[in-house]
């Protein structure tokens, strides 16, 4: 059998496996993956054959539930980049729907903005940036059960990234990107799709992270057999590089949840079993004590809260992405054509 190479630097090597469970729809089915000892990216030997099939139970494409007025007001403050305020604002958002908002602050949208949402699921985000008054955003998922407009007007494609050929001056990778089964090719696509001016957003799991590092195959993050690939730090220098962009912001993304819930597979428990961490934080939110724990680690967990912060060691990380212009003027002044 021929060894497979690293999805993310194309290295061939012995690599240490990693052997992950479903913990998500709690079928604890064991998947193979490997760390790449040149790049340090984790990835998945054998995509499932039944794939697609899985994708039925996945919660993005769960309903979309319209926000608070108030919720809504603290969206738009970071959104339209209303700096002191914003900030403040997103001080007080702690939950895990409110990231994908707060991370859209540091980009200054406006209602002539394009956007494109890859994955977009039912839609969720871009209805809410809708109802916030940027509308011309467009999302795309191939498995979506057909092309859908929905009441408010927002048309969502059946479509791989692949099919499009529109520029965007936003293009949003919200834990979509590591889903791709060869995640090089998506940048290179990115790279046509911008704007010169464009950036492209890319929040996924970070294996640089001190939860992988701490909890392993454990890691909640792992998302077996979802995520094909989780690139490395060092992993997304070499392939935006190599894709004619360049990534000019890394922010993290921690929440006391993610802990709790890489705490619950290492005990064994999947995420919706009857006292799954998951489960019981979506229900009761995480100011309790989930029923596996006591106040010791939820004491512990603030404080490696805030070390992670600090450190810049979190669960999930946000790539901001775009042209790298300066190798552009370059190559066409040498009379290089880039790679692709």
């Amino acid at each position: 059998m021929n060894k497979l190479a690293c999805r993310v630097c194309n290295t061939t090597a012995k690599n240490p496996k990693v052997i992950a469970k479903d913990y998500f729809l709690g079928t604890k089915k064991e998947y193979e993956y490997e760390r790449c000892i040149n790049c340090g990216s984790l990835f998945l030997l054998e995509i499932p054959s039944d794939l697609q099939e899985l994708y039925k139970n996945y919660y993005s494409f769960s309903s979309y539930n319209p926000v608070s007025f108030f919720r809504r007001w603290m969206y738009m403050n970071i959104v339209k980049s209303r700096l002191v305020l914003g900030k403040l604002c997103a001080l007080f958002l702690n939950k895990q729907d409110d990231l994908p908002i707060k991370s859209l602050g540091p980009i200054n949208l406006t209602p002539q903005t394009r956007i494109l949402d890859v994955g977009c699921g039912s839609g969720s985000l871009l209805s809410l940036l809708h109802e916030m008054g940027f509308k011309n955003g467009l999302g795309i998922d191939p498995f979506l059960e057909c092309d859908k407009i929905l009441p408010n007007g927002l048309e969502l494609k059946k479509a791989e990234f692949f099919d499009i050929e529109e520029k965007f001056d936003v293009i949003m990778f919200h834990h979509v990107f590591e889903h791709f089964p060869n995640i090089k090719e998506p940048l290179n696509h990115v790279h046509n799709l911008l704007t010169d001016n464009g950036v492209c957003i890319i929040r996924m799991p970070d294996v640089d992270s001190f939860s992988y590092m701490r909890y392993k195959e454990n890691w909640f993050s792992i998302h077996a057999p979802f995520h094909t690939a989780l690139p490395s730090r060092k992993g997304m220098e070499q392939m935006t590089h190599d894709s004619g962009l360049v990534i000019e912001k890394l922010v993290g993304e921690q929440l006391i949840d993610f802990f709790f819930y890489s705490m619950a597979h290492e005990l064994g428990v999947a995420d919706y079993e009857q006292h799954g961490n998951r489960k019981y934080f979506e229900k009761y939110g995480n100011k309790k004590i989930p029923p596996l724990h006591i106040k010791n680690e939820r004491r512990n967990a603030k404080q490696r809260l805030k070390q992670v912060k600090r450190h810049n060691l979190c669960d999930w990380s946000i790539y901001y992405l775009r042209k790298n212009t300066t190798d552009e003027i370059s190559l066409k002044q040498h009379k290089i054509r880039p790679r692709t």
